[in-house]
């Protein structure tokens, strides 16, 4: 949710990606179809993992290509089979109150068919629906991680309860999870 207030801000996207395959992918191709509430002329990649170039068609059409990145497979190299892209855009002019923006990607990796992201959907509102955090600090690790994960904080007070999620590189949940005490230890089955 983003106050309406602040609708000729910049929205921020990070697009991540990783070669799950069996060999390196020679080249990776995301193609982000931008919500035609987006101003494309206000696009600014900010980061990118790998050297890439950046093509848009149509007027909403982006293209984040990279060639000859011979992205190592993740049984072979974990670590270096991921990439990422972040960027930045701001919304036309117009947003009205509940006014929402959807953005996912496809993920082509050389000949493949795609991997589509999960959609991200940001509304504009009024009042935002937050609470108080009484929690100053959290600490997770390790991260990375594969099938288990130390989470410590600080006192939650009197009969609270923190609720967590711990979700994998392309944004799915894999476990979502009360916790009671300040330190909690979640373990998941990675097969």
């Amino acid at each position: 949710e983003v106050l309406l207030e602040n609708a000729e801000e910049y929205l921020h996207y990070v697009i991540r990606f990783q070669n799950t395959g069996s060999a390196s992918a020679i080249n990776v191709r995301v193609q982000n179809t931008l919500d035609d509430k987006l101003d494309w002329k206000t696009l600014e990649v900010q980061e990118v993992s790998h050297y890439n170039r950046t093509e848009i068609t149509n007027g909403n059409q982006v293209s984040f290509i990279f060639d000859n990145i011979y992205l190592p497979d993740s049984t072979s190299n974990e670590p270096l089979s991921h990439g990422y892209i972040t960027y930045r855009i701001k919304p036309k002019p117009g947003i009205v109150l509940d006014d929402i923006i959807s953005n996912s990607a496809n993920i082509y990796f050389d000949y493949n068919e795609a991997v589509v992201t999960n959609t991200v959907m940001t509304k504009f509102v009024e009042i935002l629906n937050t609470t108080d955090n009484v929690i100053s600090e959290v600490a997770a690790f390790p991260n990375p991680s594969r099938d288990f994960v130390n989470f410590t904080w600080g006192d939650l007070g009197e009969s609270a309860a923190l609720e967590l999620q711990i979700k994998d590189i392309s944004g799915r949940i894999i476990i979502s999870f009360a916790a009671l005490s300040t330190d909690t230890t979640i373990r998941w089955d990675t097969n």
